[in-house]
């Protein structure tokens, strides 16, 4: 006699329930995937985006410090400094002009003389860092609107601007009396005052001019205007103007 054979159980597959709760879960992971990529990404972008304008400003402000502690420099002494004059013909002095730029000469050649390449400065137009060409001549200081002038920053990647109402660049003196300790904010020119009065009558005094010059920069990313950052430094320029006195 032949043998049933034995009962195959029921299969059984998963309910709509499950299947819907599956699709929960998965989306679920979908979703907290997907934010985690977005968030990197964006802290990645910001990385970017901030180191590229920390390069910007941070070169534009390095090359102008270097430039700007070179001011009447002279490499013959002696005398008066032509790099440091006063002069209306030969005006050479560190000037700021409207608070947007700074205009300085310095004996780049070393031979004592002002040569028409050695006068140089700095200027904002146009959200734009600019130098003065020292290669194409023809420099004069106080007059920032003649000449060449090449950007040192990408106006295509940052925009130059001010830090609040603070100028791009601050010119502050402090005169010194060789002799006494007698000291005045402002340039040193012969005149009588107290700072610069002898300590013997008809005894000759040198007045030491220090000068500094705040460098106020705020940079903001052409493609992000949210991304922005402030740059600030004092300059001390190395060389300072002596004035004698009577």
């Amino acid at each position: 006699m032949l043998k049933t054979p034995a009962r195959l159980s029921r299969q059984r597959g998963v309910s709509l329930i499950e299947l819907m709760v599956g699709l929960v879960v998965s989306l679920l992971i979908i979703a907290a995937a997907a934010a985690t990529y977005l968030t990197t990404a964006r802290s990645g972008r910001d990385a970017i985006n901030s180191a590229k304008l920390n390069v910007e400003l941070r070169s534009a402000m390095d090359l102008m410090v270097d430039e700007i502690r070179r001011a009447g420099y002279s490499a013959v002494g002696g005398g008066t400094n032509p790099f440091n004059s006063l002069v209306t013909a030969t005006y050479t002095d560190l000037t700021v002009t409207g608070g947007t730029c700074v205009e300085f000469a310095y004996d780049n050649d070393g031979d004592g003389f002002v040569d028409t390449d050695e006068f140089f400065g700095f200027r904002v137009v146009n959200g734009v860092m600019q130098m003065r060409d020292r290669t194409a001549g023809g420099g004069v200081i106080a007059a920032c609107a003649n000449g060449t002038w090449l950007p040192i920053t990408d106006g295509s990647v940052v925009t130059i601007g001010q830090r609040g109402s603070t100028p791009y660049f601050v010119l502050s003196y402090q005169c010194l009396n060789s002799r006494t300790d007698a000291t005045n904010a402002g340039r040193c020119v012969a005149g009588g005052a107290t700072y610069d009065a002898a300590v013997t009558a008809g005894t000759k005094v040198d007045l030491i001019e220090t000068r500094t010059v705040a460098i106020n920069l705020a940079g903001q990313l052409v493609s992000d205007a949210v991304m922005r950052m402030e740059l600030g430094q004092d300059v001390l320029v190395r060389n300072h103007r002596i004035v004698t006195v009577p």
